[in-house]
């Protein structure tokens, strides 16, 4: 063999090598081996190159056009060949071309097809069909023909990243996910240059494929007709993958119109998502709400007496319209987007009432509802009250139907127009207004019948809207014909408790475009000189905080629970904002706000911040509460309440909250059963973790969604927010040891935990990364002192350590890991006694706590240490600084932090009677 075939076989071999690490790089989702794919937009620049070619194909001469063929026709079935390096295959490529007939085109490629392509390397028969599924992403096809793409299970689906959770229903997930540029393909082969983002609908395990098949081919008709309609969300396609079913949505940039009516609920930005609108309550938001209103009517209409599918008229009900489920899309034209229904529990029902009607449904492919069905009793926030009769101890209903809509419609318009004149903080004084004591938060109520008849219920417009609606027309916006209009509209003619008086949806639209009409008449002409009066800017009153000095704490007022459902529509009440007693002592401004203190069990206050308000957690024997305390203006917002399967017994219980998300665990009373619920401040219901886990001593929670159960002898790591892999954590296989406390840094970056043994007890940090494994980075033991007592961990966030607490014995010691884990058998700590029994970090510079009453001093003090660093190691400096007094019952706090807000600290203290929040100046 001559000098140059090695030499042209050794440049071959170093061309596979350099470009099979470059396919490495461009794969997508390459930790799993099942997911893991690459764009063909990547193959074409790995060999733009022409020179490559040459060497790879050579050594004979290549002619530009063949060349460009294989460039144009051939790029994946090339990198696989180079991937496997099938170097005697790619050899005779050239010949291939020509006689095999094989291009990309045939990918995935059959048995006899590979065999034949391999003819020179058999042996690599299974690599080649084992990685070609990696080199051909299915496309998705949003055509309406086949109305179910079939996708084989090893073909890779084109998700750039691992689907963020988004939403859960009764049968499904949503997730957001984004389809690589130019896999999603629209109409006549359009594509996208970019990643789209969809919302995709996951089904598992539900249905066999030939029920699948029946309620698909009613959910395409129904698409046929949902694109006439604008503001009803038409699903873009449906895919069957493997043992998975998608449904794949437009995604909603904007979000929902539940999270717009809270002004972002703490999830985004409200004046970076909307910067149009207004940052206070103006008219100038009247026209575009209403055009939107308007819009949701008209879909209304149309989704009830507008569908047509060939020659039959098809009737629809959404039966579950609330602001959760109207999603806000982009839209330039409009300062708050564009409205859209969406998730529906649609029922339809043919004209022909004799024969069985079909059942067509986006929201759950596989539930059938008619409208002549009997509805489930949801006696949610936006349900309307027809049908509701005792029969014993259950509650039935008779049909729901179309007019149920308008009800939920009304509800909502309603919510809008409190939002158009006070934004949040009206929404949710409405809320507050409208519910009861163990009572729903709906829009109606029951009153007694004068009849003697059994079972028979009666209902009316609840109290607090009539008067609330009353109070808009005719006092409290008696200079504003819009608002007193609108009001007008809904008292009269769309909250109409009896259905058969109630507008259909043709009807109500015409009320809400005429409402818009006049709206645009009144905005628009000069006011003054039509005798109009001008419209009247509404401001919500902001809450107050005047500094006073003396000593009284008022009373241990308890708000009464108000009802709700969901987000505001799920199944938890709102309690009533506490009221701010007297300033005590302030350095700056202090306040006092009680909440409701019977039988208060624990109690957490998260450390980080949502937007302006900090979340606190309480638990009580029969319900979970979530506060948010605004920390701008020292007073709360609304209160969240989740009631408990049935009581639980103190001594067991535990609340962990960390910015959106919150834990809670105990024993039941009457089962004794260990139950453990999770949620997310902003949304209902709250899930329970699986009971297959064991015995749970204690949660940790991240601000990220990462729980950390603590299982005696393991913790384990789990999601509630991505498809995070459950892992478990351990302490050192030679030492018999039991976790007792888990927490996460406030960034969710580290996890400590605390272990404790027969001769040590042990710090444990983890680096917590979600998409890669949980990885131990420190440990230090400690020998075993005597007279233990239990060990608190106080992580620093931006530093390398933590301080731990022992707070019955008022023991802290700073602890600094810069110099890496210790070895057994343990150091001794070396306790610095500090006059607190409880305290919180600032900024890793300063540990606050409380001081206890004494013999000599009778109050209670919030004290400073400095946290100082010199050589890897840090301390707690003494003697302490006093910043200021306290209210007495402080001293019996159960949770305490601190927060930087501008150029003041904000401290914030829970106890068992009131929340306390002090301001104060920060100085060193």
């Amino acid at each position: 063999m001559s000098l140059s075939s090695l030499d042209f076989k050794a440049r071959r071999r170093n061309l596979v090598e350099r470009v099979n690490e470059e396919l490495r790089q461009h794969f997508i989702q390459g930790d799993e081996h099942s997911k893991r794919f690459i764009c063909r937009q990547a193959l074409l620049g790995i060999w733009q190159d022409e020179s490559r070619l040459h060497t790879l194909l050579g050594p004979n001469s290549i002619s530009p056009q063949d060349i460009r063929r294989v460039q144009r026709e051939c790029v994946a079935i090339l990198s696989i060949l180079t991937y496997i390096r099938a170097i005697k295959t790619i050899g005779r490529f050239h010949a291939i071309l020509y006689t095999d007939e094989i291009n990309d085109t045939n990918l995935p490629l059959q048995d006899g097809e590979i065999r034949q392509l391999l003819s020179l390397e058999p042996e690599l028969f299974f690599l080649f069909n084992d990685y070609q599924w990696a080199f051909c992403p299915a496309e998705i096809h949003c055509d309406r023909d086949p109305p179910l793409q079939l996708i084989d299970a090893r073909r890779r689906l084109p998700f750039l990243s691992t689907p963020k959770l988004i939403g859960s229903g009764g049968f499904g997930v949503v997730e957001l996910v984004k389809v690589a540029p130019r896999y999603l393909k629209l109409s006549r082969g359009a594509d996208f240059e970019y990643p789209y983002k969809v919302a995709c609908k996951r089904f598992e395990g539900v249905r066999k494929l030939q029920d699948f098949e029946t309620e698909l081919a009613n959910l395409q008709n129904l698409k046929s007709s949902l694109t006439n309609q604008a503001h009803i969300l038409q699903h873009l396609t449906t895919i069957s993958h493997g043992p998975q079913y998608y449904i794949l949505f437009p995604y909603a940039e904007l979000g929902d119109l539940d999270q717009f009516l809270l002004d972002g609920a703490g999830l985004y930005d409200f004046r970076q998502r909307f910067p149009l609108i207004a940052p206070h309550s103006t008219p100038d938001n009247y026209k575009p709400l209403l055009y939107q209103c308007w819009a949701l009517a008209s879909a209304l209409d149309w989704l009830h007496n507008g569908i047509k599918i060939k020659t039959r008229d098809i009737k629809c009900a959404h039966m579950d319209l609330k602001p959760d489920n109207i999603l806000i899309m982009k839209d330039s034209s409009s300062t708050v987007g564009k409205w859209v229904i969406s998730d529906f529990g649609i029922s339809v029902a043919e004209h022909d009432r004799h024969s069985r009607a079909h059942a067509l449904s986006i929201r759950d492919l596989y539930r059938e509802v008619t409208i002549d069905r009997l509805a489930v009793p949801q006696l949610g926030t936006y349900q309307p009250p027809e049908g509701i009769h005792m029969k014993g101890d259950s509650i039935e209903t008779e049909g729901a139907g179309r007019r149920s809509d308008v009800w939920s419609f009304g509800c909502v318009f309603s919510e809008v127009l409190a939002w158009a004149i006070g934004r949040r903080r009206e929404v949710e004084e409405f809320a507050y207004s409208r519910a009861r004591r163990g009572q729903k938060d709906a829009f109606w109520e029951e009153i007694t019948p004068n009849t003697r008849s059994p079972g028979k219920k009666e209902f009316r417009l609840c109290d607090a809207v009539a008067r609330w609606l009353n109070d808009l027309q005719n006092q409290r916006y008696s200079t504003d014909p819009v608002v007193r209009l609108w009001a007008q509209k809904l008292a009269r003619e769309i909250l109409i408790v009896s259905k058969a008086d109630r507008p259909s949806a043709a009807k109500l639209e015409k009320i809400v475009g005429g409402l818009y009409n006049a709206c645009e008449m009144l905005t628009t002409c000069d006011m003054q000189e039509s005798g109009l009066p001008l419209l009247q800017r509404y401001e919500p009153p902001e809450l107050v905080v005047t500094p006073a000095c003396g000593t009284g704490i008022s009373p241990d007022i308890s708000s009464p629970s108000l009802s709700t459902t969901g987000t505001r529509s799920g199944s938890s009440t709102f309690s009533q904002p506490p009221t701010p007693s007297t300033p005590v002592d302030p350095t700056y401004g202090h306040t006092v706000l009680p909440h409701s203190s019977s039988g208060i069990l624990a109690a957490a206050i998260s450390r980080s911040k949502v937007q302006d308000t900090v979340p606190v957690a309480m638990i009580y024997t029969n319900r979970i509460e979530i506060i948010q305390i605004s920390i701008s203006h020292s007073g709360s917002h609304a209160c969240r309440t989740k009631l408990l399967r049935d009581e639980w017994r103190s001594g067991s219980v535990g609340v962990a909250i960390e910015g959106r998300y919150f834990a809670a665990w105990g024993d039941c009373k009457k089962s004794m059963k260990r139950r453990v619920y999770i949620g997310d401040t902003t949304s209902d219901p709250m899930s329970m973790l699986p009971s297959d886990i064991g015995f749970i001593s204690s949660v940790a929670i991240s601000a990220q969604g990462i729980l950390a159960l603590v299982c005696d002898k393991e913790i384990l790591l789990r999601s509630q927010t991505s498809q995070f892999e459950t892992q478990c954590l351990f302490s050192e296989r030679e030492l018999d040891q039991t976790f007792t406390q888990a927490i996460f840094n406030d960034q969710g970056s580290m996890l400590f935990a605390w272990a404790i043994g027969s001769r040590q007890e042990s710090l444990y940090v983890w680096r917590i990364e979600e998409n890669n494994p949980s990885s131990l980075c420190h440990v230090v033991h400690y020998s075993l002192a005597r007279g233990h007592q239990p060990t608190t961990i106080i992580p620093y966030n931006f530093h390398s350590g933590c301080i731990l607490a022992r707070h019955d014995r008022k023991d802290y010691l700073a602890v600094s890991l810069s110099k890496g884990s210790t070895g057994l058998p343990g150091i001794e700590r070396h306790n610095e006694h500090l006059k607190i029994t409880i305290g919180c970090l600032l900024r890793d510079e300063w540990l606050l706590g409380l001081t206890v009453p004494g013999i000599v001093r009778s109050d209670v003090r919030l004290m400073k240490y400095a946290v100082t660093w010199a050589d890897d190691q840090n301390q707690l400096s003494q003697p302490a600084r006093s910043l200021c007094k306290m209210p007495k019952v402080c001293k019996d706090a159960l949770s305490m932090q601190a927060y930087k807000d501008g150029t003041m600290i904000a401290v914030v203290v829970c106890t068992k009677n009131n929340i306390s929040v002090v301001k104060l100046s920060d100085t060193p």
